[in-house]
Order: structure tokens, then sequence, then C-alpha cells
């Protein structure tokens, strides 16, 4: 207990940060009752002080890590709470209405070319059934199709005729959860306002104290619009990005040139660059403060020089936005500053810990950020790399008259890139968590980029704000000057990027190989393997941990399957049906919704949910017809998960579909198109083509021709089970499909057309006999998709309906005999932990047989 109360003792401030940390996560698992919380706290803490009285003082101190634990749950818990004011806007808005409400523009209003948005702090509020307005509180994320106008500034009081809802998002494991992003920032409602002519400046005068809380705002408001005049898209959207904090006109090429050349994180305002700001800043007050004698004399210049740097960060922190990730990084330098003023001993431990701590306090939810999981990360590595490279640890020590220029050039470029390594390895698993690639040239592309962007543009940027309330022709040529730097940039990056193992997409890695890497990581700085066989068994033991993220467990124990899984995704308005055979055979049945977005379905919801599994290669494709909310998310599959074919119904004239076919003969994938019958055989499972629909129309098709009934007719079979995928069929189709007799007889049935009440007619029901209807249609279209007489219709045949809308994504597991039904819902604020929710578990009733022929896929070549 000694030994270990002294390492506590030497590492206590690290030891109550993580502690903190694990209070907060625990949240998410478990949700306690504030009460019971707060007596366990109140339990804990009363132990502590006794035991600090008694002068145990290694049992005080062990018990603090579960007091701040317990504190940082207790915290997170609280902060979970939404208002309990009769007025909060949470409280009124439980359904879509239409309302006018009179509100404060809170902060610079953003435009990604698509959608407008801005924060809305509200004040009052009238429906239309209301005679009067009504006090209302909160705050709303309001959207449009148009740029709000430019005189709008923020703190200018504004009514606006606008449609209020709750925020939505996928229920499907592994996809963004965005009601919960909102919900962190204490936003539970969006609106929307369809058109310009619908918000009106109320005019008032503003008080003085009113004007100083918006200052900054109006700032970074009057700096975009500079910017935007002196440089031309998308160099401007970089600009942005880098001096303001603004990345919503980012597009969405530029973005993935950024992420693929491992340099993301200088899109974000973030340690980077108050790192260069704060040490061009320091040099500069160095140099003025060492003109004076008598400050030499009579005070610390080093410590004078560091204190100035302070409120000129605070004032780019101010033009940067203020919001969290540049909140943490200001808080980062200020904790960093004051420990280097101070004469106590140093360590960079204490102080990530304390800037952590510090952050966590203010903003319980920064730590499931991808900001503040990343910086801390990349810090700790670097800081880590230093025990064990000479170059990083002695770069700063050495004299410049020690060695030559280019030795010291030499230094500093291999410190630089030893530096990038130990960042790139830091946060290689955290990227994987958030986003699902790594740049492999990440270190190279940093050590060319940010010179350019951060000593160059940056700064005549940051140059040019100073300049433009009294000559803002200067403010161009400045803005202009720096132009040319990330236009270099942009080249590198392309360069960069054109070699094929520039980077990677792989799977999400579970939590315990998350740990186990950072465990060996940490051995391997702590240099614990002086020993040569430690040293080989770490080294081993890492390499195969690396090797479990190439190639993920589940992609080797899916090998053992042995039942069939089923599952339908939530993908909006679309369609999207996973099976996962015995043996670990995948087929995608469809990958299509909406076409709203720029970023399709592909994207968004169906590669996060296979990565999230553990799921790195789809073994077919199928697309049933060629409808855009059914195969537009179908191109990123196949570009990132190497299928092996594509079944569709027939080639169209449809320009987006055409361009797919090509796409998949590129990557030399066996497209086919099956004929009636057609199966494939995968163990004891079946796959099979019931109906080829657009045999009977020929071989091609004409725009502007229903391809509903021109589409493939689906059923997958397994023991006594059986599930039929019939996509967008009319009820004509159904009466045929009913008159031919084809074995219809299955056990879960994928409602036409997303229960449309032009398909799902009671006679095809009755050919089909399910137990189960899955309706896959998004939430907006609620009273078409499903029609509202579906879920009586269901009642009336003894069928249990699911829809993706109002269940989330159905899964349905089955060995053959027996089907377990489950539905995920996803996390919030005040809910139970996201997880798949078992719904019944019963026997599977027998289906009528059919022959199936053994044997590989016979198919018609496209």
């Amino acid at each position: 207990m000694t030994s270990f109360s002294r390492h506590l003792s030497s590492h206590l401030l690290a030891a109550l940060a993580i502690a903190f940390i694990c209070g907060i996560g625990l949240t998410t698992v478990i949700r306690l009752p504030p009460l019971p919380l707060a007596l366990m706290t109140g339990g804990t803490l009363c132990l502590t002080a006794l035991l600090y009285l008694t002068r145990r003082q290694d049992l005080s101190r062990l018990s603090l890590v579960p007091l701040i634990c317990l504190l940082g749950a207790l915290h997170t818990t609280a902060a979970d709470k939404p208002s309990s004011s009769q007025g909060d806007i949470s409280k009124i808005i439980r359904e879509k209405r239409e309302a006018v409400v009179i509100g404060t523009l809170l902060s610079m209003a953003t435009y990604n070319g698509e959608t407008g948005q801005a924060r809305i702090a509200l004040q009052s509020i009238r429906f239309a059934d209301s005679p009067r307005f009504s006090g209302a509180e909160g705050t709303v994320l309001v959207s449009s199709r148009e740029p709000w106008p430019d005189y709008m500034l923020p703190g200018t009081s504004l009514t606006l005729r606008l449609t209020l809802q709750r925020p939505s998002g996928f229920n499907t494991p592994g996809v963004f959860n965005y009601p919960l992003h909102l919900a962190r920032q204490d936003i539970r409602v969006t609106g929307y306002v369809s058109s310009a002519a619908h918000i009106h400046r109320l005019e008032q005068t503003e008080p003085l104290l009113h004007q100083l809380r918006f200052l900054p705002e109006r700032w970074r408001h009057q700096v975009g619009l500079a910017i935007d005049q002196a440089v031309p898209p998308p160099l401007n959207a970089i600009y942005r990005a880098l001096v303001i904090g603004d990345q919503s006109r980012v597009d969405g090429d530029t973005r993935d040139l950024f992420r693929d050349s491992g340099i993301m994180h200088i899109l974000s305002v973030s340690g980077t660059h108050f790192a260069i700001i704060s040490t061009l800043l320091f040099v500069v007050c160095h140099w003025l403060l060492r003109r004076s004698a008598w400050l030499i004399l009579h005070a610390n210049i080093r410590k004078l020089a560091l204190a100035a740097c302070l409120p000129v960060l605070f004032a780019y922190a101010l033009l940067a936005g203020m919001n969290t990730p540049v909140l943490r990084t200001l808080i980062m330098c200020c904790t960093a500053v004051i420990a280097l003023c101070s004469d106590r001993r140093k360590s960079i431990s204490a102080l990530l810990a304390a800037a952590a701590l510090l952050i966590l306090i203010i903003d319980p939810h920064a730590l499931f950020t991808a900001s503040f999981q990343l910086s801390f990360a990349a810090v700790a590595s670097i800081a880590l790399a230093a025990r064990i490279l000479p170059e990083v640890k002695e770069f700063d020590t050495a004299l410049p008259g020690e060695q030559p220029w280019h030795h010291r050039a030499l230094r500093w470029l291999t410190a630089a890139l030893a530096a990038s390594v130990a960042a790139t390895l830091g946060t290689a698993p955290l990227l994987l968590q958030h986003f699902n690639h790594v740049s492999l040239v990440a270190p190279l592309s940093n050590l060319l980029i940010e010179p350019l962007i951060c000593l160059f543009s940056l700064p005549l940027a940051l140059l040019a704000c100073l300049t433009l309330p009294f000559a803002p022709d200067a403010t161009a040529k400045l803005l202009e000057l720096g132009a040319p730097g990330l236009t270099i940039s942009l080249a590198i990056m392309r360069f960069c990027t054109r070699f094929p193992l520039s980077g990677i997409w792989l799977a999400s890695p579970p939590a315990w190989l998350v740990f186990l890497y950072y465990a060996m990581l940490l051995l391997l700085a702590m240099r614990w393997y002086r020993n040569r066989k430690v040293r080989l068994t770490v080294l081993a033991s890492f390499a195969v941990i690396v090797l479990l993220f190439v190639f993920p467990p589940y992609e080797v124990t899916s090998r053992l399957k042995r039942d069939l899984t089923v599952t339908f995704l939530d993908v909006g308005q679309g369609s999207a049906t996973l099976l996962e055979f015995p043996g670990g055979y995948r087929i995608l049945v469809d990958g299509g919704g909406s076409s709203a977005s720029s970023r399709t379905v592909g994207e968004t919801v169906i590669a996060p949910f296979l990565w999230q599994r553990g799921i790195t290669r789809v073994d077919q494709l199928v697309v049933t017809h060629p409808d855009a909310d059914h195969y537009n998310g179908i191109p990123f599959i196949l570009s990132h998960f190497s299928p092996g074919s594509l079944w569709i119904s027939r080639p169209s004239t449809d320009d987006q579909f055409s361009q797919l076919i090509r796409q998949a003969k590129e990557a030399r994938l066996h497209v086919s198109i099956p004929a009636d019958g057609e199966e494939l055989t995968v163990g004891k499972g079946n796959f099979r083509c019931v109906r080829n629909l657009a045999a009977r129309r020929g071989k091609g098709s004409t725009k502007g021709e229903n391809s509903n009934d021109a589409g493939l007719i689906l059923q997958a079979r397994f023991g006594d089970f059986a599930v039929l995928l019939p996509g967008d069929i009319s009820r004509k189709m159904e009466r045929m499909l009913t008159a031919e007799g084809r074995g219809l007889t299955s056990t879960v049935l994928l409602a036409p057309h997303h229960g449309s009440k032009t398909s799902n007619s009671g006679l095809f029901f009755s050919a089909v006999a399910p137990e189960y209807l899955v309706v896959s249609a998004g939430r907006k279209t609620t009273g078409h998709f499903p029609h509202p007489g579906l879920q009586r219709q269901c009642e009336e045949a003894g069928i249990r309906m699911l829809t993706t809308a109002g269940d989330g994504t159905v899964k349905v597991d089955t060995d053959g005999r027996w089907l377990t039904v489950s539905t995920y819902r996803a996390a919030s604020m005040t809910g139970p932990p996201a997880a798949y929710r078992r719904e019944v578990r019963t026997a599977v009733p027998a289906t009528e047989g059919i022959s199936f022929r053994p044997g590989p896929p016979k198919v018609t070549p496209l």
C-alpha cells in the first residue's frame, strides 16, 4: 500500500482527472437517479473526511479517487437535466408546429451553400390558435434554404415565422447522434424558415452592455464578410475556418482533401493555432521588452512576455467563436502559461490533468467530442515521445552557437517529424472510432503544410483582422498576400493523396482493443522493456494489436457464425437490408435514402453501421430497382467494402444509376441480371430471386417510366425461417405474384413501397402470411409511409408491425427454428443508453418448402 500510495501522491492530479473522466463516462453506461447518486457522493465524502481527520493519509488519498469519480457522474447528471421551467421551449414543442417567435440572434449565422443556420434565444412565441404572444425561453437552431441577410448582426432582435420541431436522427448503431449532439449544446428544438421574407429585424435601442456582449460575434461577422470579398472560393472557406472558426463553407471535396492528408485539425481552431500564435507573440514581446534596461534589471522578461500573450490569445478565442474546442485550447494555454510563470516543479501530466479538469468542470459533455479526445491524445503522445527520442527532448536545450546551421535544421526537421509521427500513433484509435479513417501520409503532409498555413497565411490573416476597422484596403491586400500559402497547401495535399496507400478505411475498434493499444504504447514509451525478452514481447504484442485493427476480430469470428441475421436499417425514407448468413457471407439488399443532403446514406448511415459492427467487406450488393431511395448510397459502399458482385433488375437510362454500373465495372465487380428462380446457396441458407419483374418489359428502361413494378422480388431462407423483400411493387404486381403462387410464404415481410396505400393489399398479406411486417420509412413521411390504415390492417391479420421510423433499426436473429426480434434506439440525454432491446423470442412457424438447386449462382451477365 505504501508504494502504491507514494505513486498516487506523486501523480495525484492525473489520477483525479482520470477518475473524473471515468465518472462522466459512467453516465453513458448506467443512468442513476440524482438522489441516490448524491447520497453515494455524500457518503464517500464523509468517509474521506473521517480518514483524513484520523490521520490515515494513505487511505484518505485513495478514497479521493472514488469520490472524484462520483462527483464527475453527479456533475454530468446535473448538466443533463433539462430546464424545469414551464416556459422552456422543449416543454412547449412536443410535435411539429408552426409559430411566430421573437428572439435574439446569438451568434454569427452560417451558410454551407445549401442551408443557412443561426442560433436564436427565444423571448416569446405565438401559435396560430393563440391570440397573443406568451413567454418562452431556450435556444433554437433555425435553418433555412437561403443565406441569412448580411445586415442581421449577432445581438439583433428578430421576429420569425417558422416551423418548430424536436430534432431527429437515425436510430442505427454507429451513426452520428445528431439530437444528442444538439442537446449537449442545450438545444432541444430546431426550427425551419421557408423564406428569408419571414425574418424581420426589430428596431430597438441596444444598451451598452448588450453591444459589448455581442461585439466579438459582430467582429467575426465583419471579418467573414471581408474574407468573402477579398478571396475567392474555396480559399475563402479555408480562411474562415482558420480565422473565425466557421467551417460551414468548406465544401465536401476540400474537407475530404484535408481528411485524407491527415491535417483536418488545421481546419479547427485548436492547440496548433494557439501554440504558433503564442510562440510568435512571445518572440515579439520578448524582443520588445528587452529594449528596456530597467525591465531587465527589475523583472523577469520571459514571464512578462508570456503574460503579455494571454490578452491576445483571449481576443483570438473570441474571434474564433469561443466554442467548446476553442475554450478548451484557451484553458490549456492559460494553464501552461501559469505553470511556466510559477517557480514550482513542472510536469506535463499535471498540466494536462489540470486543463482537462477545468474544461470538464465547465462543460462535462466536452469529453465526448472528437476535438477534446484528439487534442489531449496528441499532446500526451508528443510528451511521451520526448522521453525516448533525443531529437525531441534536446531540441529546445541546444544553444544556437553549438552546432552549424544545417545540423540545427536537420535536428528541427527530425524533431518535427518525430512529433508528427507520435501524434499520429497516439490519435489513430480515436480517429478510427470517430471517422474510420487514418492518413498514412499525415507525418509528411503536416511537416510540409503546417508551416505554410500556420506560419504564413494565418499570421497575415490575423494581421488583416486588426487593420479591418481603419484600413479595409490593407485588409484585402493582406488576405490576398496570404492566399498563395493556401493554394500551395492544397496542391501539396493533392500530391500526397494521389498514392493508393495514402490512407486506409478501417472498422471501429472495440473498446477493449483501444485500451490494449494504449497500454502497449505506454509500456513502450515508459521504457519498461530494457530486458531483451520483455522488449520483444511488448513489440510483438503491439504488432498483434495493430493487426487486429486492420483485420477486426468480428471478421474472424463471423466465419464461425451459425445463424442468420437480418437487419433492416433505419435510413429514413429509403431502404437498406443487411443479410448475414452462416459462415459470414453478407448481402446488402438496397442502400438508399433521402437525396436532400450532399452526403448519401451510404456514407452517413450504412457505412458507419457496418464499421461499428466490425465489418470491412460485403460479399454481394443487390439493387431491387433503380429508384434513388434504394441505391444512392450504394456507390460509397461499393468503393469501401470490396463487394464481389452486384445484382440489378435491368440497365437504366437514369444518369446516376448508369454511373453506378460504370463504377461497378471499373471495380471489376460481376454485374448481372438474375432470372426468375435464380439463387445463391450459402451453407444451409439460400438467397433467391423469386421474380425479376423487369424481364417482361425488355432489356432497358426509358426516362420517366415507373420502375416500381420492374424490380426484383427476393427471398432469403434458413431452416423454417424466410424473409421476403418485394421492393416497391404495387397492388397490381401483388395480385400477379399471388396468382402465380411462387412460394411467397415468409416469416418476415418488408412492407412493399415503404407501407404505401398503393401496395400492401390484404390478398398479398394472406399469400405471404408473415408473422412480422417491417416498414422502412422516414419520420417526415408519417401519414403516407406507412399509410394510416396499415396498423389496423396488420392487427386484423394478426401481424406484428414494426417501423424503422418509430422503432429504429430492426434486427432479426434466427437459427432456423427460433426467432429473436430486437429494435435499436439511440441514446438521449435523459433516456437509457443506446442498445438493442429484445422485442420477442418465439419459435419460427414452418413455412412451405421450396426446392433449391445447389451450386453457384446462375445469373445473366450484364
